[in-house]
């Protein structure tokens, strides 16, 4: 589903790939951040991407343990020193998009080594931050690294014209049913996030299971807001 969130992501993509720069993703969780950022990537056999989780509570030196093994495959041991010149130099043998996730965990001793990374002369890769509730306010605390962000993209939820879009051409289940039941699920249950639109229609697909041709009814979404919610008044 081509919704403005995942434009934006393909054309940030391509932005910071072309001058191997900086960008960073972020919103709620379930409004499809992760999927879009892998979507556009898999979809460009040009960029040779790495993904990374960043872990919590992390070390700059196991940062760079962890890139070296992401990029290389091989475990790494020895001096931090002696390690990050030999990322490094592994940063400069070709052009590399590297994804780093979850990037609201980031701390200061690591958003300096980032950036330290990324500022070396030698260096020749773009940088993609995605990162959940409180992203960009950890960022922002940093102006050494958050200056240096060339495209940011914030997802939100869905507005009630995208809603009325995107859903009726996401599954069968919604192709006739009237734009009043459509916000009405939204307005009690989905909110604009696409990951609870998507419990919502596997839940319901379930309890059409044997039907030939499902369809959207009320009766139908109260029965899947009495399973989401436990509110067994809502059947």
């Amino acid at each position: 589903m081509r919704t403005r969130g995942f434009a934006w992501t393909e054309q940030a993509i391509d932005d910071i790939w072309r001058r191997r720069a900086m960008g960073v993703i972020y919103g709620e969780a379930g409004l499809g951040k992760t999927f879009a950022v892998r979507n556009v990537l898999a979809q460009n056999d040009e960029i040779a991407h790495y993904w990374f989780d960043f872990p919590d509570r992390t070390t700059p030196k196991w940062l760079t343990v962890d890139l070296l093994h992401l990029l290389t495959g091989i475990e790494h041991e020895g001096e931090h020193r002696k390690l990050r010149r030999e990322l490094v130099r592994i940063l400069a043998e070709q052009p590399r998009f590297i994804v780093l996730d979850e990037a609201q965990r980031l701390n200061r001793t690591c958003v300096e080594h980032l950036r330290h990374l990324h500022d070396h002369e030698q260096s020749e890769f773009a940088l993609l931050l995605v990162g959940g509730n409180g992203c960009w306010k950890t960022l922002s605390r940093h102006p050494m690294l958050s200056s240096r962000i060339w495209r940011r993209v914030e997802f939100e939820p869905m507005s009630t014209a995208t809603v009325l879009k995107v859903i009726p051409r996401y599954h069968p289940l919604y192709e006739n049913a009237p734009e009043e039941l459509i916000l009405f699920v939204d307005d009690y249950l989905t909110h604009g996030n696409f990951r609870r639109w998507a419990g919502f229609t596997a839940s319901a697909v379930d309890l059409c299971r044997g039907q030939t041709e499902p369809r959207l009814t009320e009766e139908l979404a109260r029965a899947v807001f009495a399973k989401h919610r436990g509110g067994v008044n809502a059947v």
